[in-house]
């Protein structure tokens, strides 16, 4: 049956097998029923990607501001078109896991109460655990998620984290979150694709991936140590260009706060 599957993987759907799942056959029509529905989006809003292409061997970590449901559908599309790879997402549990619910309080403070009432889709589910995604409290990641992360970049796997733990339909870069700049530092040498997302109301659907860069070289550029909050500022300042002007103009008058923020967060 792995034959199979890695026939299907490499020539039916134009991807490599790089998740090995215990279950073979709900693998591979989890992958199969990914590809193509972000095909179908892609082609049916006439998303635009471009930017650099991301590695075609090797670890990665994949990062952007979060506009719409559908960001992980062009950011897959580009890998698929650039590289012949799958993105390993990290994802809330609540995708994943019926009930699995963060509190009104945390809820709140991201500004997303209608979460409240789940999202939980038992098709989605079964795409999202048979490719590997990874699936978090935001609340409370706890230790077994650095350990997860950790064990997909070792194993050469492109990990994607949002800035942001909701979504922002303005494309307003705000409430910005540490996890990529955390396993930037933890793995020094793994590139960092920071993302633009952005498409309707705002303008056309959109992904525009930037230029690469790893922590090593940002110290070495900055001749010292960066802090998580820095980084995560360096990575938003690195999208800004290829989101709307709105966001631009806005981003100019928030950036000190964010900063301020992250930099006051419990380590």
């Amino acid at each position: 049956m792995s034959k199979l599957v890695e026939q299907a993987y490499c020539h039916k759907l134009g991807v490599r097998k790089e998740f090995v799942d215990p279950n073979p056959k709900a693998q591979a029509a989890a992958t199969t029923l990914l590809v193509a529905r972000t095909k179908f989006y892609v082609v049916t809003h006439r998303s635009i990607l471009s930017g650099s292409p991301l590695p075609k061997e090797g670890a990665a970590i994949v990062t952007g501001n979060h506009q719409r449901k559908a960001d992980s559908f062009k950011g897959l599309q580009h890998a698929i078109n650039t590289a012949r790879r799958l993105i390993t997402p990290v994802v809330k549990l609540s995708l994943i896991k019926e009930g699995a619910i963060e509190s009104m309080a945390y809820l709140e403070s991201i500004g997303a109460q209608t979460e409240a009432l789940g999202e939980y889709n038992p098709i989605n589910a079964f795409v999202l655990r048979h490719t590997g995604a990874v699936g978090i409290l935001r609340d409370n990641p706890g230790l077994s998620f650095v350990r997860t992360v950790d064990k997909g970049l070792k194993d050469q796997r492109l990990m994607a984290i949002y800035l942001q733990p909701t979504r922002n339909d303005d494309c307003i870069l705000r409430n910005l979150q540490p996890g990529a700049a955390y396993f930037a530092k933890r793995h020094p040498d793994v590139p960092v694709f920071p993302v633009a997302f952005s498409g309707p109301p705002e303008e056309a659907d959109r992904a525009i991936f930037m230029e690469p860069f790893t922590y090593a070289q940002k110290v070495a550029e900055y001749g010292r140590e960066i802090s998580e909050g820095e980084l995560t500022i360096m990575i938003a300042d690195s999208i800004v260009p290829g989101l709307p002007e709105r966001s631009q103009i806005d981003w100019a008058t928030r950036w000190s706060e964010e900063l301020l923020r992250l930099n006051s967060q419990k380590k």
